[in-house]
């Protein structure tokens, strides 16, 4: 039988993991906010992908504006702590770890900067790396959306893998 000092222990436990379920829920729901946005700035989107097909672009297009429902499904389902919805959302945080490196490729970096006036100095200069030529504004914010994207999926699966956690959806 359980003691009431562990009663209450417990159920601040739960509070504080819960706290951190919702932490991790609002930053997964105003970075698919904040993708969404720039996804329906729709010629914003085709520069960014200027070397993709017109038939591809608009499959690459719809496949991202899916995931982005699917995140905030996932997010709604969670908040009802359903498990099924934790391991929709760890799915989901899976799929953007494998295709973050797909997702944020160079070139679409030089295209964006190009077309937003970004750091026109960069233009100006590139360096050699592994044999080829790159602008550096453009290589530093292909880096910074990938570690962005990386660590919040990474943290969001260690964190909804934790056995803590996990019974917070039993």
């Amino acid at each position: 039988v359980m003691g009431s000092d562990q009663l209450l222990n417990d159920k601040k436990n739960e509070k504080m993991w819960m706290a951190g379920v919702w932490i991790f829920l609002v930053v997964h729901v105003l970075d698919t906010y904040r993708i969404l946005w720039d996804n329906f700035h729709y010629d914003w989107y085709r520069v960014a992908q200027a070397d993709l097909p017109d038939w591809l672009l608009c499959v690459r297009f719809v496949l991202s504006l899916a995931l982005r429902i699917l995140i905030f499904w996932a997010v709604a389902g969670v908040l009802t702590r359903r498990d099924q919805y934790r391991k929709l959302f760890l799915g989901l945080c899976w799929f953007r770890l494998v295709i973050v490196f797909a997702h944020h490729q160079y070139p679409s970096f030089v295209y964006i900067s190009n077309y937003l006036g970004l750091n026109n100095e960069d233009f100006q200069q590139t360096v050699l790396w592994f044999g080829h030529w790159y602008y550096p504004g453009a290589v530093a914010r292909m880096l910074n959306a990938w570690v962005e994207e990386f660590f919040l999926a990474a943290l969001s699966i260690l964190f909804f893998m934790h056995p803590k956690v996990k019974r917070l959806f039993q």
